[in-house]
């Protein structure tokens, strides 16, 4: 299963060692969690009936909480064009810079609105608040995750009215 072989001890995390995760700061830890799974078939269930089936990967993505329910296509939402600003998922990197800001003026946080209130999303991420954060991808990516190919170039991006 993809998700154990990604996130668990048996997996790719294997691979951090103990001392690297012990000398990061407060807060911060590796934190495996439980895969359970179920016996129940579901409608849309495309479990093969003979060796004959092959299964192939899809770039359909569904998302669902109690909130909310998108279907992208190539991680776009179904029916919008990928130029289209609408296009983001709700899950995006935008749309999750911009419910920190909202969080923030409601809690009227000036330290975490101070933080949010930046031209680029790249400027948001490198200021020094995360630097803790960054260390610790950091080391994750040295030990764990090498051959890691990060998501950059795209990260000029700003909030609508700024």
């Amino acid at each position: 299963m993809a998700t154990v072989r990604a996130f668990t001890p048996a997996g790719r995390m294997s691979a951090l060692p103990p001392e690297v995760s012990e000398n990061w700061p407060p807060g911060y830890r590796f934190q495996p969690f439980e895969v359970t799974t179920t016996n129940l078939e579901f409608s849309f269930c495309r479990r093969p009936t003979s060796h004959e089936i092959k299964m192939t990967p899809s770039n359909i993505t569904a998302v669902f909480t109690t909130r909310l329910q998108e279907t992208l296509i190539g991680g776009v939402l179904q029916g919008r064009k990928q130029e289209d600003p609408r296009a983001a998922s709700a899950i995006s990197r935008k749309a999750m810079w911009q419910a920190v800001v909202d969080i923030a003026r409601a809690l009227a946080s000036p330290t975490v609105l101070d933080a949010t209130q930046r031209d680029s999303y790249e400027e948001f991420k490198s200021q020094n608040i995360f630097q803790d954060r960054r260390r610790v991808a950091e080391d994750v990516k040295k030990t764990a995750l090498q051959g890691w190919v990060p998501n950059s170039g795209d990260e000029a991006f700003r909030l609508n009215g700024r």
